[in-house]
C-alpha cells in the first residue's frame, strides 16, 4: 500500500488568513483586494562561511495548485515524498532520496538519478515561468561579516544572524514590486518554512513593517509551514540551492563580470538577483543614517546604542563610508 503525501491545502490557508472573498481577487490567497502569495525558502553553503540566498516567488493560487500537481507526480516517478536540496545532493534525508542510494548502484549512478530530477524540476518550473515571478538575495556571508565588525552602528539594523536581514529583504522586493505593479492596490501573504529561524524571520517582518510604510501597506501577514507538506516552499529550495551554486562558482572565480546564472531561470527574477556585499552594505548604512526617522530615533532597531551619535559624528561617518566605497569600487576597476 502506498504512504498518503500530505499536501498543504493552499486554499484552505487562504480562507483562514483572507475570509470568504478569497477567490474574488486577482492574485493568490485573496481578500476583497488582490492578494499575492509568496513562498520564501534559503539556501547556504553548509555552514554559512561563503553565501546565503533567500529565494522568494509568487504566483495566482489556481497557477499554484497546477504547479504543485506536476511538482508531486515529478517527484512520484522517482519514489521521493518530497524534495530538499541538501537531501538531493546527500541521498539522506527521510524524503525518499536515501533509497536511491539501495536502488541504484554503484552510488555514482544514484547521484545520476538525483541530478536528473534536479533538472528535470528546474525545467518544471521554466515551464511554468509565465505563471510566476522571482526574488533572491545572495548575502555574501565574508563581507557581511566585515561591515559589522569595521562598523558598530550597522548592528542597529543588521542582525548578527544574516538569514533575518536577507529575508527581510527578499520580502520587501517582493511588497515593493506588488505595490508597483497594482499601484498600491495588491497585498501580500508570505509563507516560509517552519524552520528554527522561523521566530526570527517573523520578528524581522514586523521590523521592516515599521520601518517601511511601503512594506506595512502591503504586507498582509506572514505564516511559517512544514516544507515536507507544502511544494511550493520546496520550489522555493531549488531555486535558492540553485542560484547559490551559481553564487558559489562565481565567487570562487574572482566575481568577474556580472553574476547570472546562464540559464532560462534568469528570466524569472522580476529584479534580477540582489548582491550584498560591502558596497551594498555601505550604501544602504550611509542612507540609514542620513535619514530623519533616524536621527529622530524612530526606526525599529535590532541593538540600541548606549548614546545617540552627535550630527558631527555622524557626518564624519559619512565621509568614511564614502571613502570607503570609492575604495571598493576602484579596487573592481583594475
Amino acid at each position: 500500500m502506498k504512504q498518503h503525501i500530505p499536501v498543504s491545502d493552499l486554499s484552505r490557508y487562504a480562507r483562514l488568513v483572507f475570509g470568504e472573498k478569497w477567490k474574488d481577487g486577482l492574485l493568490v490567497m485573496l481578500v476583497p483586494i488582490p492578494q499575492v502569495e509568496s513562498f520564501a525558502d534559503e539556501s547556504s553553503d553548509r555552514h554559512r562561511k561563503d553565501v546565503l540566498c533567500v529565494a522568494a516567488f509568487m504566483a495566482k493560487e489556481a497557477h499554484w495548485r497546477m504547479m504543485q500537481a506536476a511538482w508531486m507526480e515529478r517527484l512520484k516517478a522517482d519514489n521521493i515524498k518530497y524534495f530538499r536540496m541538501a537531501d538531493s545532493k546527500s541521498l539522506h534525508g527521510r524524503g525518499g532520496f536515501y533509497r536511491l542510494r539501495e536502488d541504484y548502484k554503484p552510488r555514482a549512478a544514484a547521484h545520476a538519478v538525483a541530478d536528473k530530477l534536479r533538472g528535470d524540476l528546474v525545467a518544471l518550473l521554466i515551464k511554468f515561468a509565465n505563471y510566476w515571478r522571482g526574488f533572491c538575495i545572495c548575502l555574501d556571508v565574508p563581507d557581511y561579516k566585515n561591515v559589522l565588525r569595521e562598523y558598530p552602528q550597522a548592528r542597529e539594523f543588521f542582525a548578527d544572524n544574516p538569514t533575518m536581514t536577507a529575508y527581510g529583504q527578499a520580502m520587501y522586493e517582493v511588497a515593493f514590486t506588488a505595490s508597483r505593479k497594482t499601484k498600491g492596490a495588491t497585498k501580500v501573504a508570505f509563507v516560509i518554512d517552519k524552520a528554527s529561524d522561523s521566530p526570527q524571520v517573523m520578528q524581522q517582518f514586523e521590523r521592516v513593517a515599521i520601518n517601511q510604510p511601503l512594506f506595512k501597506a502591503t504586507a498582509k501577514t506572514i505564516i511559517p509551514l512544514d516544507d515536507k507538506d507544502t511544494p511550493p516552499l520546496q520550489m522555493a529550495d531549488l531555486i535558492a540551492g540553485t542560484v547559490k551554486d551559481h553564487y558559489l562558482e562565481w565567487q570562487r572565480g574572482g566575481k568577474v563580470g556580472k553574476f547570472f546564472l546562464n540559464n532560462d531561470l534568469d528570466h524569472c527574477f522580476e529584479r534580477g538577483i540582489g548582491i550584498w556585499d560591502t558596497k551594498h552594505m555601505l550604501r544602504l548604512l550611509e542612507k540609514t543614517l542620513r535619514s530623519t526617522r533616524y536621527a529622530k530615533g524612530t526606526l525599529a532597531r535590532i541593538t540600541k546604542p548606549e548614546q545617540a551619535m552627535s550630527k558631527r559624528e555622524r557626518k564624519k561617518l559619512h565621509r568614511e563610508i564614502e571613502a570607503r566605497i570609492q575604495r571598493e569600487r576602484n579596487e573592481k576597476s583594475v
